[in-house]
């Protein structure tokens, strides 16, 4: 919905907390019976519930994931998971949507995404209920059930009876039986799932439509979730509002001109309230008829910058027509300019309140893009609409209401919402200062509402999220700004894929799903993915760290040489850190053992191995995300007494990996002093060149045909570095400490 609010309130949240990079690796604790030892088995590492990411490994494909590992999610003999959907999205992958079953019933929000790559699942994310102990025989009947639902509206008039010529008639909804999860609502009775029926209820007088569940067994009212989100093409000339003149396209019919679209998805269809708007010579400048067309003009943009920018044919993704009434009558308890996306009815309705103002009719750019989103956001994510859930839905519906207003203008600098149309003070929310709307742009902090109306409180606490949007995009905070299309595709991707399964979503779902979908588009460690981390932490949303990667890793000696499953199941043991490993276990499995870390592996006093262990860099905070380069050689430290490895730099060395060292020249070639403080000298014959690195495989220094052999590092910090010494026999590369 897009709503305006006047804020006139302020509240003093002291928030006695910061969010230093080190803490959020150790923020919330892992559940001991979400990641119990089979799921252990299956996952690279423990990590938020609900986001598991396979170990590479396993081979497991989306037909057999849920029949391998149902003792991994603890299933009985009554569960079963139920593809659902099957969806491409704009990059070309593909995920299957699964649904829980419980004795041939559906449990309500119980859903797993898979995550699929040349047949083999890499990641699922989603909800699944364990322990479900029912019986599936109703007590009371679906007409009881119904009544008691429809009671609870207490609407004057239903949507059913009205004619069914009537733009507003809907056929009585039937109802569906199913297993009710109290984690799709808030404002539930039940804490635990429940026998339930589901009646989807639209009423006429008032305007309102809601989601009821009522207890199959006692006729109670569990929940009530609002249904209120808010070839014949011939170029005309059109004067909106706040855009000038445009071109729009409108359909010819026998006697005059429609403002109907056909050649966009399955139509374009704007009206005034419910009747077609209608033109002689194509020419609309009918002040009467502005804010129609500027409607139409608008959903045509809207639609242009999703289907080329995401391939989405229409919000719902099949091309569905869009259908516009605008001019609608004054919603019951609204002043200010509202519109909202009716799933029930299938359209986008704007009104406006204030008939003074004839510039005040909510069909900008923006305000249009916003409500489209909501279509989007039904048809995909389907966020439930209260709470922290409905916030993320607003604040995605601002965002690419904000993006489709930039497609068209090409203005980077405007963060605003609604500024085009007249509002008191200008705007009705603002990404880049979301304070100055009285809108919090940290997670619960100043201005963050929890004790207020629920349109209020989602309208309100989008702020956070729009504020991380603007520093992904623009910068600041601590955080480089990627620039507003790849923000926007991260947000897309999340928005319709990786929030998929999670109606009760939450800003830390959001955040997780978010640096999931930079990790996919731009690669596991890439700059775009560390920018998304680093802006989720600006705005204070707590983010577990370990469901990325850990950070830091002592693997169980335990777990490498007896997991708790069939040894066959895990050929390979792979341990990943995107800082450093340390290791003093005594490694006996027969199996081979990996440790990748992006800084450092510290193998510690007491480590030991058999031959097929390996130790692999993977600069993590680099771009170069798919290095891997072997460890070269293990040198002991005098200061630490830990062992090393030497790495190789990335991209530049990796053709010398698999090379010997000619020990006869290592011998002949001496660094000191060593430790230094940035000043050594280089000894040996026929020296050509010089080059040093740092621990992420980046040059620091380098000469050709050196005429001195002594090296000061140009402001080096204290640390480990690695000198490569090119002669015309062979290249040798050691290990430098500078203090």
């Amino acid at each position: 919905m897009f709503l305006l609010q006047n804020v006139n309130y302020m509240k003093d949240i002291k928030l006695f907390s910061f969010f230093l990079f080190a803490t959020f690796f150790a923020y919330s604790q892992n559940d001991a019976t979400f990641w119990n030892d089979a799921m252990k088995g299956i996952a690279r590492y423990q990590g938020q519930e609900g986001w598991i990411e396979l170990s590479e490994e396993n081979t497991f494909s989306h037909t057999n994931f849920f029949l391998l590992n149902r003792d991994a999610f603890q299933m009985n003999r009554d569960d079963e998971m139920v593809l659902k959907k099957e969806d491409t999205d704009f990059t070309g992958q593909t995920r299957y949507l699964y649904q829980q079953y419980y004795k041939g019933i559906e449990v309500e929000g119980a859903l797993y995404l898979l995550h699929q790559e040349d047949g083999r699942v890499y990641l699922a994310n989603g909800k699944f209920i364990r322990n479900i102990n029912l019986n599936i025989q109703p007590r009371i009947s679906r007409e009881d059930a119904f009544r008691a639902a429809k009671a609870s509206m207490n609407a004057f008039t239903y949507s059913w009876e009205v004619p069914d010529t009537s733009f507003y008639y809907l056929s009585q909804d039937t109802g569906k039986l199913l297993i009710f999860n109290p984690s799709v609502s808030e404002s539930r009775i039940a804490t635990t799932p429940l026998l339930a029926y589901k009646f989807k209820i639209s009423a006429v007088e008032p305007d309102m439509g809601y989601s009821v569940y009522v207890d199959a067994n006692t006729g109670e009212i569990l929940s009530s979730l609002t249904l209120n989100y808010q070839a014949n093409c011939h170029s005309g000339t059109a004067i909106t509002l706040y855009n000038g003149q445009k071109t729009i396209t409108t359909r010819k019919g026998l006697l005059n001109y429609q403002l109907r679209d056909d050649c966009r998805g399955g139509g374009i269809h704007t009206g005034i309230q419910d009747n077609l708007v209608k033109d002689d010579d194509n020419y609309w400048s009918d002040p009467d008829k502005q804010p129609a067309v500027s409607a139409h003009w608008a959903s045509e943009k809207t639609y242009d910058y999703f289907y080329n920018t995401f391939n989405r044919n229409s919000y719902d993704g099949n091309g569905i027509v869009i259908t516009n009434c605008t001019m609608m009558p004054e919603p019951l308890g609204q002043s200010n300019p509202v519109a909202w996306y009716r799933p029930s009815y299938k359209r986008f309705e704007f009104f406006n309140p204030d008939n003074v103002k004839f510039n005040n009719h909510p069909v900008s750019l923006d305000a249009v893009g916003h409500e489209y989103t909501h279509g989007i956001i039904y048809h995909s994510s389907n966020l439930t609409y209260e709470g922290e859930s409905g916030a993320l839905s607003e604040s995605f519906a601002d965002i690419f209401g904000n993006m489709v207003k930039y497609s068209v203008t090409g203005n980077v600098n405007n963060y605003l919402m609604g500024e085009d149309f007249w509002i008191a003070d200008g705007k009705k929310s603002d990404f880049s200062n979301p304070n100055s709307k009285s809108h919090p742009q940290t997670y619960k902090g100043q201005y963050w509402l929890t004790q207020t109306t629920p349109d209020t409180t989602m309208h309100t606490n989008c702020g956070v999220q729009n504020h991380w949007f603007y520093l992904l995009a623009n910068g600041g905070s601590g955080v480089q700004g990627i620039g507003r299309n790849k923000a926007a595709e991260i947000a897309y991707l999340n928005m319709t894929t990786f929030l998929l399964p999670l109606p009760q979503a939450t800003y830390s779902d959001a955040a997780m799903g978010a640096i999931k979908a930079a990790q996919y588009l731009f690669g596991t460690c890439s700059n775009e993915m560390i920018q998304t981390y680093k802006a989720w932490q600006a705005v204070g949303v707590p983010v577990n760290i370990a469901s990325i990667s850990e950070y830091n890793l002592t693997p169980s000696c335990n777990f490498i040489n007896n997991p708790p499953f069939p040894q066959n199941l895990l050929p390979t043991r792979t341990f990943i850190a995107i800082n450093n490993i340390t290791s003093n276990c005594s490694i006996t499995t027969t199996k081979p053992v990996i440790f990748k870390a992006g800084n450092e592996i510290i193998l510690s006093p007491g480590f030991s191995s058999r031959n097929d262990f390996h130790a692999l860099i993977v600069p993590c905070l680099t771009s170069n995300t798919r290095s891997m380069v072997l460890a070269t050689e293990i040198s002991e430290d005098d200061e630490t007494n830990n062992f090393y490895y030497d790495i190789m730099p990335p991209k530049k060395l990796l053709q010398e990996e698999n090379e010997k060292k000619n020990q006869e020249l290592n011998n002949e070639i001496t660094l000191y002093p060593n430790p230094n403080t940035g000043s050594f000298t280089i000894t040996g014959e026929d020296i050509q060149e010089i080059e040093v690195f740092n621990l992420l495989g980046q040059s620091i220094y380098s000469v050709k045909n050196p005429q001195t052999y002594t090296i000061n590092l140009p402001n080096a910090a204290k640390g480990t570095f690695f000198v490569r010494i090119t002669t015309s026999k062979e290249s040798v590369t050691k290990k430098v400490v500078v203090q």
